[in-house]
């Protein structure tokens, strides 16, 4: 399977069953000998969330919805926060 399709597959899993259209970036890297690292970064920062499994490709897709349906991701929030400085007087 390629990272493209693997990519659609998740996608369109989050899309139809947590009820979420993603456009943050996600990445996707082979594991030697078997098995995916999909790297999620939900809210542009530098601590992505990162799901890993060596599995063959056929286990792997199961794997990864039971991942995403586990960690409840249609049910985040997230806020930017701005300090604003006092008005010197």
């Amino acid at each position: 399977m390629t990272h493209t399709e693997l990519k659609q597959v998740i996608l369109d899993y989050m899309k139809e069953c947590l009820g979420v259209i993603f456009i943050g970036k996600l990445e996707i890297t082979d594991l030697d000998p078997i098995g995916y690292k999909v790297s999620i970064n939900l809210d542009n920062s530098e601590n992505p969330l990162i799901i890993m499994g060596e599995y063959s490709d056929e286990d792997f897709i199961p794997f990864i919805k039971e991942e995403l349906r586990s960690r409840k991701l249609h049910k985040l929030e997230h806020f930017k926060l701005q300090k604003l400085c006092p008005r010197m007087i």
